[in-house]
């Protein structure tokens, strides 16, 4: 009988130390999913971004090549500002699990390796450079650079709001003239078309963990 009670205090003992990680564990889920909420929200504004620039740099783009145009004409449009933002979302909540081994009291294997994936493909998209340096260099080398004054130390990088509109329109005729120029738009397209692509990419990867986290949810409910 003493081996029994025994017995019976151990399976006891360890029912509800199970129970006690899943509750744990339900906590751990739903902070995730809370976070892959907000991760998605952030990423979706980022790639809305990046479609309304990228699309008017195709409109600025198809404009300076429009043969129907005179080079007086093309140069009244204005030479595009390049658009370079991006998600800056940090999973902390994941990072924190991750750091302390807390993320071991999810049971399902996979959705710890897809947490894994995702948490890297988010360093990955705040790390993405647009690589503008090119349109930058370019801008530089073919305009003289005046002195900045307080206002304008936020634009100094492309230096393009210290000059007059005439000077402007004069160095506008010589860019939209050159197929080099054409050439540095369209890879700046090709940029943000990448870009949308990746966020996109995030965005999926996020709603199948959400997907999968509702299922786990469901099975502890259902324990």
């Amino acid at each position: 009988m003493v081996v029994i009670g025994i017995l019976l205090a151990v399976q006891l003992n360890d029912y509800n130390e199970k129970r006690k990680d899943k509750i744990k564990e339900k906590v751990i889920l739903i902070a995730l999913q809370k976070e892959l909420d907000a991760a998605k929200k952030d990423i979706e504004y980022f790639r809305g971004a990046r479609e309304y620039h990228e699309n008017l740099l195709r409109e600025y783009l198809g404009q300076v090549m429009d043969s129907n145009l005179t080079p007086n004409q093309k140069a009244v449009i204005p030479t595009p500002t390049i658009y370079s933002g991006q998600s800056k979302f940090i999973p902390t909540y994941l990072n924190s699990i991750m750091y302390s081994g807390d993320i071991d009291l999810i049971s399902n294997d996979s959705l710890k390796a897809e947490l894994s994936t995702w948490q890297n493909q988010m360093t990955n998209i705040r790390e993405r450079p647009l690589n503008a340096e090119v349109y930058i260099d370019y801008l530089y080398e073919r305009m003289p650079q005046k002195e900045l004054v307080e206002d304008n130390i936020s634009q100094q990088w492309t230096n393009i709001s210290l000059h007059s509109e005439e000077e402007l329109s004069t160095y506008r005729i010589k860019f939209v003239n050159d197929f080099y120029y054409h050439n540095i738009i369209k890879s700046l397209i090709t940029s943000h078309y990448a870009f949308r692509g990746a966020l996109r990419y995030t965005i999926k990867m996020t709603e199948d963990i959400q997907e999968k986290i509702s299922q786990e949810l469901i099975k502890i409910k259902d324990d």
